[in-house]
């Protein structure tokens, strides 16, 4: 019997479950581990099921890991402890069938975020950049995605700080570039899922463009700290820089709130180049 928690979209755990141990801390603080990361960060290149051995620090015992891929991305990992026996190779066999399984279904659920994110998309582009001239248009389309006119909102421009250097560094493809971006995507939509609030998000060029709904005034403070956090954790040696705008209401009014983002993105450069 046990469970299985995913972090940050990208990996499935499955945990024993035992009464006491290391398993009842929480699966963040294990996978965030230093140990843990840096077995992540090396996986990145296996194709084939691989076993990795205890961590003597952390009370585990032998895991076997399985990539999750589709194509030659890979989409995730599913990690088995071997908690009774050690897992033979029918094991792996029947664990490979299941993260093709798992691939399949998480590149249709991909497939289908990523069509709408389209839709989004090109509403914000028409919005942002005045290609909409009827208010009926903008409130129809906006009701489809669920976009709220008397609700607050906050427009954030984000770049990521010196990609091609990264890229260079990493040695990273377009594919790679491609998930990057829409790790940064998946995160913020994670993170202020988590306070009731939704992430409406376009791409301008290399920014990414959101709009938060609802919000206050104090909420790009707890956000921004909090996804700044995940985005080094996740990508050891990217930053981001954020500019925000004032909290707002009305479609309207976001067009001034996404110049107010961009100066203050631009201004946030200038202080701290």
């Amino acid at each position: 019997m046990g469970w299985t928690e995913k972090s940050a979209g990208s990996m499935s755990v499955t945990y024993p479950n035992p009464p006491g141990g290391w398993w009842e801390r929480k699966p963040e603080r294990f996978l965030d581990h230093p140990t843990i990361r840096k077995e992540i960060l090396q996986l990145t290149s296996d194709k084939k099921p691989s076993r990795l051995g205890p961590v003597t620090e952390l009370e585990t015992m032998s895991r076997v890991v399985v990539p999750v891929m589709a194509g030659t991305e890979h989409l995730g990992y599913v990690f088995v402890l071997e908690v009774e026996r050690e897992l033979q190779e029918q094991d792996f066999v029947t664990l490979e069938q299941a993260a093709t399984i798992i691939a399949l279904e998480m590149s249709k659920n991909i497939a289908i975020l990523e069509a709408r994110r389209r839709v989004e998309g090109n509403f914000l582009d028409d919005l942002f950049f005045g290609q909409i001239e009827s208010e009926d248009m903008i409130s129809r389309r906006a009701a489809y995605l669920g976009l709220d006119p008397d609700l607050s909102s906050m427009v954030a421009v984000v770049d990521i700080d010196r990609l091609e250097e990264y890229i260079r560094h990493q040695k990273a493809n377009e594919g790679s570039i491609q998930k990057i971006r829409r790790d940064i995507r998946d995160l913020i939509a994670a993170v202020v899922a988590d306070r009731g609030v939704r992430a409406f998000m376009t791409e301008a060029g290399d920014s990414l463009i959101v709009v938060f709904q609802p919000v206050d005034s104090s909420f790009h403070e707890e956000i921004l700290e909090e996804l700044l956090n995940r985005v080094s954790k996740k990508h050891q040696g990217l930053s981001l820089s954020i500019g925000v705008s004032p909290v707002t209401k009305g479609f309207r009014n976001l067009t001034l709130s996404f110049t107010k983002a961009k100066q203050s993105l631009l201004l946030g450069k200038k202080i701290f180049p």
